[in-house]
């Protein structure tokens, strides 16, 4: 009982501190709060931040090494999106020339890290519209949109 106890209070404090570090203007700018840091059972941790009106999942998987980030709104009445489809979807940018990197596989330690700082770059310009598409209030034709790009994108995806 004590080690499943234990085991759920742990943190990712490493992709916590990557996140803060490399997306620092969500905090500075826009008062970004890590909503939640969990690692569950086989290593995989999950963070999120909360910043104005969206939600940004942090996921890591140290059993395949593999990580990915995804939005959804807030106040937790939506669905996850892949980052890349969300801003192209409230930027009305060609989403086939936007790209956005939803997985952050390389190391910090390696002198070509890129890591989440190269989401910092695709994200800080575009954050704002992200933001207001993700409003109550606007968010059904945010959504409408993503659905679109998806079966666009995503085409062999897509139920039958």
């Amino acid at each position: 009982m004590f080690n499943t106890e234990r085991q759920s209070r742990r943190t990712d404090s490493e992709l916590e501190q990557r996140i803060r570090r490399d997306l620092a203007f969500l905090f500075d700018r826009y008062g970004a709060v890590i909503d939640s840091n969990t690692v569950e059972k086989y290593g995989n941790s999950e963070v999120l931040v909360g910043v104005g009106n969206l939600q940004f999942q942090f996921a890591k998987n140290e059993r395949d090494s593999s990580s990915r980030v995804v939005v959804g709104p807030r106040n937790g009445h939506g669905i996850w999106e892949l980052l890349h489809v969300a801003l192209a979807a409230s930027t009305d940018e060609d989403s086939a020339k936007l790209t956005c990197p939803i997985s952050y596989t390389d190391d910090p330690a390696n002198m070509s890290y890129i890591g989440l700082s190269k989401l910092a770059s695709v994200l800080e310009p575009r954050f704002e519209k992200l933001n207001d598409a993700f409003a109550p209030d606007s968010y059904q034709a945010l959504r409408s949109r993503t659905a679109q790009l998806e079966r666009i994108l995503h085409p062999n995806s897509q139920p039958s």
